[in-house]
């Protein structure tokens, strides 16, 4: 048997071109991950950047999780005495879908996310309830 060391290669070959699996569906996914990833990095960095004034003493703070995807600006310091500490907006990536779960901005981060290329269908105000969603131009889940 001297081509026994051909039968894994040959199955394997089956399993990807044979099957109704699309072989190239998990670097589709991937990159379509890293495109929303890339705005929601852009998002971010824009919005601190616009907001920030050259005499304040707050602070904007972006933490992520980017195994698990969770995204979130803060925006802290003090302020007249007081301390400040306020998440402005919270997004998770889940099953293809940018998840809004906190917004507390006054434009709406989802327009910000629409203005560099995430289509309406890939976002989710998940700060809505699945009820009222269906009234939106998003996706409802």
């Amino acid at each position: 048997m001297e081509n026994d060391y051909l039968l894994p290669s040959l199955i394997d070959l089956q399993d990807i071109f044979c099957s109704h699996q699309n072989p190239f569906a998990k670097m589709e996914k991937k990159t379509h991950i890293s495109r929303q990833t890339t705005a929601i990095f852009q998002v971010i960095k824009d919005y601190a950047d616009y907001f920030k004034l050259p005499q304040d003493s707050l602070s904007y703070q972006f933490i992520q999780d980017p195994m698990a995807h969770h995204y979130q600006l803060v925006r802290l310091g003090w302020y007249n005495g007081k301390r400040v500490h306020v998440v402005l907006f919270h997004l998770d990536l889940i099953h293809d879908k940018i998840w809004i779960q906190l917004d507390r901005t006054e434009e709406g981060i989802a327009n910000w996310l629409v203005e560099r290329g995430i289509e309406k269908s890939e976002i989710v105000l998940a700060y809505f309830s699945p009820a009222h969603r269906k009234h939106t131009e998003f996706a409802v889940a």
